[in-house]
C-alpha cells in the first residue's frame, strides 16, 4: 500500500486574502457602474435646470436675461430687441411643468418636454432643445429653441 501524504492544514490568511481581493474587485466594478449611472442622473438634472431657469426668466418677464441664456445659434437668428419685442406681444407665461430630458442628437443635444400655461388660460406643449455649451470655460447647458 502506497504511503499517502499527511493532511495539510489550511492557512486562514490565504482565504482572508482571497476574500479581500474579491471584495475589492466587486467594489471597483460596482463603483464604476454606479458612477456612470450617477453621472447620467447629474447630467439629466443639469439639463432640466437649464430649461427651468430659462422658463422661470420668461415667467418673471425677464426677457433680456432669458435671451442671454440661449445658445449662440438662437441668438444669431434673432436680436435681443426682436426677442423681447416678440415675447412682450404674446400672452405672459404663467407656469410650466418639465418632463425628463430625452436624447435628441448624440450626447450634446437633448429635448425637454414642457407643458406651458399662459396668463390667458391657454396651455400648450413644447419641446425645448437644450445643448451642451462650453461658454465660460466649463461645460454647461443652454436652451437652443424648440423642436415644434
Amino acid at each position: 500500500m502506497p504511503f499517502t501524504a499527511a493532511p495539510r492544514e489550511r492557512n486562514p490568511r490565504v482565504w482572508i486574502g482571497l476574500g479581500v481581493v474579491a471584495f475589492l474587485v466587486v467594489l471597483c466594478c460596482g463603483g464604476g457602474i454606479a458612477g456612470v449611472f450617477g453621472f447620467g442622473a447629474y447630467q439629466e438634472h443639469q439639463i432640466s435646470a437649464a430649461a427651468d431657469k430659462f422658463l422661470v426668466a420668461l415667467e418673471d418677464q425677464q426677457y433680456a436675461q432669458a435671451y442671454r441664456m440661449q445658445c449662440q445659434q438662437a441668438r444669431a437668428q434673432e436680436s435681443e430687441h426682436e426677442f423681447v419685442s416678440r415675447l412682450g406681444n404674446q400672452p405672459r407665461l404663467e407656469s410650466h411643468h418639465l418632463s425628463a430630458p430625452q436624447q435628441y442628437q448624440g450626447n450634446t443635444v437633448f429635448e425637454v418636454p414642457a407643458t406651458l400655461r399662459y396668463a390667458d388660460g391657454q396651455s400648450r406643449s413644447s419641446d425645448l432643445i437644450v445643448v451642451a455649451s462650453s461658454a465660460g470655460g466649463g461645460v454647461g447647458w443652454q436652451v437652443c429653441g424648440t423642436a415644434d
